[in-house]
């Protein structure tokens, strides 16, 4: 997202992790000029299930090749023998 737009910028980084492997992201995405899809208000109002039209663009969450795991537990105690 930038003060013009929202931009695809899938032809650099096709994935989430594509960017996230980049030393620094903020800048990489920042060097791309990427495909305008639309204002982000007029995205927005078309992100809601109940009134979506598929053939314009929408929002999703940004995970894809990600592993998403829960927190890990922490270990229990250690049992000691008397």
């Amino acid at each position: 997202m930038r003060a013009d737009g929202v931009f695809d910028l899938s032809a650099r980084f096709a994935t989430v992790s594509d960017l996230l492997d980049e030393s620094d992201p903020a800048r990489a995405v920042q060097a791309v000029s990427g495909t305008r899809l639309g204002a982000l208000a007029d995205i927005l109002r078309n992100t809601g299930r109940a009134q979506r039209d598929a053939a314009v663009p929408h929002l999703l969450a940004p995970i894809d090749l990600q592993v998403i795991r829960p927190p890990a537990s922490p270990s229990p105690p250690a049992c000691s023998s008397a």
